[in-house]
């Protein structure tokens, strides 16, 4: 998946390929360290059962935005 979303992002910005992998690459590494640090006192405040819920709605909230990353079909003249 990781390089399905870096080559999303540099065909998003054509001008500006190396930022915009460097963007999706700083989010994908924001979440894997913040990630654990929010799970654990999440699980404590509402229980482990519930935590894992709120995961799964944002994997499915990433499962429904994933389409705005395909790039626009490129418009050859003719």
């Amino acid at each position: 998946m990781v390089p399905l979303a870096w080559s999303a992002a540099g065909r998003k910005q054509p001008e500006a390929p190396g930022r915009a992998i460097a963007a999706v690459a700083a989010c994908g590494y924001l979440g894997f360290l913040a990630g654990p640090a929010l799970i654990g006192p999440l699980s404590g405040g509402i229980g482990l059962h519930w935590t894992f819920a709120v995961v799964g709605a944002l994997l499915v909230t990433v499962h429904f935005l994933a389409p705005s990353m395909r790039a626009a079909e490129p418009v050859r003249p003719g």
